[in-house]
């Protein structure tokens, strides 16, 4: 079997497209995925399948979740949490993620940006613009991403990737709303 884990960046090359016609089954995270060999190889469909990404994580209770993180951070516990995190911040949308945090004008909110150091910092230097005030928390390298979904209501991706996303899935499996953009192919499971 050929697995492929296609970037929506660089397109399918000569090497990827020989292995998909030389394997008897050629598994894919999506049908968006299925859908573009199909537009671009010469194969016949019943060879592609789909196999969503899974998780598996321990559950938390997401009120003892927003209590702690409430405490440890200081903001009002009642408060409705909006969660941002990705491995690439440019490419899954964390400029439009600020403005559209930016357009709210709900006082009761904590807006959370979780990533690496490096990207934090650019994206403080790229939105120091805006004026938040305390209501957004940038949290650097932290550890318990999983207490971090567990305590929130909101995960918002406004990504222009086209893979899928796994951070989807654990927002949704630790019961956050979620939203995200319509070429992602994470909104298959939305």
């Amino acid at each position: 079997k050929a697995i492929l884990e296609k970037n929506p960046n660089i397109g399918l090359d000569e090497d990827t497209i020989e292995k998909i016609n030389n394997a008897k089954a050629v598994i894919v995270t999506s049908y968006s995925v299925k859908q573009d060999i199909l537009n671009n190889v010469e194969i016949d469909k019943d060879k592609i399948h789909v196999v969503y990404p899974s998780i598996d994580e321990e559950y938390l209770k997401p009120k003892e979740s927003k209590e702690k993180l409430a405490l440890e951070f200081d903001f009002d516990k009642k408060n409705r949490i909006i969660l941002f995190t990705a491995k690439n911040f440019k490419n899954n949308g964390a400029k439009e993620f600020c403005d559209i945090i930016s357009s709210l004008n709900y006082k009761y909110i904590q807006v959370i940006i979780a990533g690496d150091a490096k990207q934090i910092n650019a994206l403080k230097f790229q939105i120091s613009k805006y004026n938040f005030g305390d209501k957004l928390l940038f949290l650097e390298d932290y550890k318990d991403m999983n207490l971090l979904f567990s305590a929130a209501d909101i995960f918002l991706l406004p990504t222009h990737m086209k893979g899928f996303s796994s951070n989807v899935l654990k927002a949704m499996f630790f019961k956050c709303a979620v939203f995200v953009t319509s070429n992602s192919s994470s909104r298959e499971v939305v």
